[in-house]
């Protein structure tokens, strides 16, 4: 039981010492080119729309 125990300690310290990692300068720039295709896509769809409306 006392090993459980000491295991449970430890998982418990390592935890609250965990700090993630800042986000990488890659993952950002795959994230802004995947929200400029999105907001590209969704003004397109909205041009199609007024350009509909106004007919």
């Amino acid at each position: 039981m006392q090993r459980i125990e000491a295991a449970l300690a430890r998982i418990a310290v390592a935890a609250d010492g965990y700090r993630p990692a800042p986000p990488s300068v890659t993952g950002m720039v795959g994230a802004h080119r995947r929200l400029r295709q999105t907001t590209a896509e969704a003004l397109r769809e909205l041009d199609g729309l007024i350009d509909e409306l106004e007919r």
